[in-house]
C-alpha cells in the first residue's frame, strides 16, 4: 500500500508523461494492487486457518464424519 501511494506521489510531481512514462504509470499501480490484493488474501486465508483448526479441534470426530458417501 505505501508503494502504491508512494508512486502516484512520484508520477503527480512529474509534468506531462510521453508514451512510455505513460505505460510505466500503468504498469506500477496495477502491479501493485495486485500484489497487494494477493497478501491480504494471503493473509486473510491464514487468519481463516488459525481460527478454524481449533474450534474443529475441540469436538471428538469420528472417521465416518470427515464426508463422503455414507455406505
Amino acid at each position: 500500500m505505501i508503494l502504491l501511494v508512494a508512486c502516484l506521489l512520484i508520477f503527480s510531481k512529474i509534468g506531462g508523461l510521453d508514451k512510455w512514462k505513460q505505460r510505466a504509470f500503468n504498469a506500477l499501480p496495477i502491479l501493485l494492487t495486485g500484489s497487494m490484493s494477493l497478501c491480504i488474501g494471503s493473509l486473510l486465508g491464514y487468519l481463516g486457518s488459525m481460527i478454524r483448526w481449533p474450534i474443529l479441534a475441540g469436538a471428538y470426530h469420528r472417521a465416518e464424519d470427515v464426508g463422503g458417501l455414507p455406505f
